[in-house]
């Protein structure tokens, strides 16, 4: 299989996290684009990256390009997709996936548009990395068999002081014009986790989002007000949807007798000053998974364990653990960036899709075959948009990255109105 050749538009994240991860995938990095030509280039030198430009427009007349990753600030990503997709390159787009359901809806009818217009399926995810990481569908599919029975309880936590320090520079991330904020960067990647790992749609949600932290300091020192959120206490109506709907990898079989309808929580705190913790509980009437966002270890306790009940027959009531296994594909180099389930994720993410561009190959080929043989010449708008099968149910689709900026939204408006719960729109 030949290596995928990405572009990769921002630094920060791009140039810290993605071109270790990428590379250790088996891609080939060939373009940086960033807003500074020479630290951009300084950065293309050091990691032997033969092109590095200052406009999307230059990487997009590479030959060479074939996907191209989006890691820049909210407010850009909507101009940053429509170029990239009207000039038939595949697309991987950073989360949260616009600044709002609006923005994220024109994003996928360019997908669509491009799609229809080049007769070609293009690939277009929205970056929630997290899903890829081996326990995590270990984890769902675990409880869509319908081992864990019915949910009734889950809360997803995330404490970090990364915002905590005033004299920490003011950056994009304390804009909320910008899309800054922990509700966007953490919250869209726990709204889409919960969702996927459950099989589950948000109904509606009660949200309070506040700023503790509330300056930071310019380039030259002096204060300047944040106005993006810090901590956010959001709760959510989650419900098992049984229509099956294109591109929606929320919906999905369960086994009959275990579909959901429970209340989850999402606590985010990132001023949380000396308190680090990431997880994920989920509570059931046959027992608890708790999932550890930081060692990358779950481990489920079932009722009869946890009362002391059920010692006469105890191989009925097995704790269930999902040991965090460390693919040979994540170097040390990865390790030591103390990122853990987001770069290992994100290294699994583009090996799924560097298998997934292959299958597009192999597909254009026979639809190229047929259509020279058929008075047809070309394929249905829908099938044009689906993912490829290695892909398919496990990849964070556009639509589903739209359903997520449709929560955070419903999020905002009922914070602004004392949190008032919100029924959330739909993509």
């Amino acid at each position: 299989m030949d290596p995928v050749r990405v572009a990769i538009v921002g630094s920060g994240w791009g140039h810290r996290v993605q071109i270790p991860c990428f590379r250790a995938a088996g891609w080939s990095v060939v373009c940086l684009v960033g807003r500074d030509l020479q630290k951009t280039k300084k950065v293309a030198e050091e990691h032997n990256i033969p092109h590095a430009v200052d406009r999307i427009e230059d990487a997009l007349t590479l030959p060479e390009v074939d996907i191209v990753s989006v890691v820049t600030p909210p407010h850009t990503h909507l101009s940053h997709a429509e170029k990239v997709l009207a000039a038939g390159k595949h697309l991987l787009t950073e989360k949260p996936f616009a600044l709002d359901r609006h923005e994220a809806r024109r994003i996928m009818a360019a997908h669509a548009a491009s799609c229809q217009k080049l007769n070609r399926r293009l690939i277009a995810l929205t970056d929630h990395e997290l899903r890829f990481h081996r326990v995590v569908p270990r984890i769902r599919s675990w409880i869509l068999s319908g081992a864990f029975g019915n949910i009734h309880t889950a809360s997803l936590e995330f404490f970090a002081g990364m915002r905590a320090v005033t004299s920490q520079q003011w950056s994009w991330w304390n804009d909320a014009s910008k899309g800054g904020g922990v509700l966007g960067a953490i919250g869209s990647h726990l709204v889409d986790l919960i969702c996927f790992l459950t099989a589950t749609e948000t109904q509606c949600v009660s949200a309070s989002i506040r700023t503790v932290v509330t300056t930071k300091e310019d380039e030259n020192g002096q204060p300047k007000q944040v106005t993006s959120d810090d901590t956010v206490d959001m709760r959510m109506k989650q419900r098992t949807i049984q229509e099956e709907e294109m591109n929606n990898s929320y919906r999905a079989p369960h086994t009959p007798g275990t579909l959901q309808e429970f209340e989850a929580r999402i606590t985010l705190n990132a001023a949380s000053f000396g308190f680090t913790r990431s997880a994920v509980y989920l509570l059931s009437d046959r027992g608890a998974l708790t999932f550890d966002m930081d060692t990358l270890d779950a481990t489920f306790t079932p009722a009869a364990v946890a009362t002391g009940a059920g010692k006469e027959d105890e191989s009925k009531h097995q704790v269930e653990s999902f040991k965090n296994e460390i693919p040979k594909e994540v170097t040390d180099e990865i390790r030591q960036m103390r990122m853990g389930l987001y770069a290992d994720g994100t290294v699994m993410l583009a090996q799924a899709v560097g298998k997934a561009i292959a299958e597009l190959k192999e597909l254009d080929a026979a639809d190229a075959s047929a259509s020279s043989s058929s008075s047809s010449s070309s394929s249905s708008d829908a099938s044009l948009t689906q993912h490829p099968p290695s892909l398919s149910g496990l990849g964070a689709t556009l639509h589903d990255g739209s359903f997520v900026q449709c929560v955070l939204d419903a999020a905002r408006e009922s914070s602004q109105h004392e949190s008032r719960w919100i029924q959330v729109d739909k993509p």
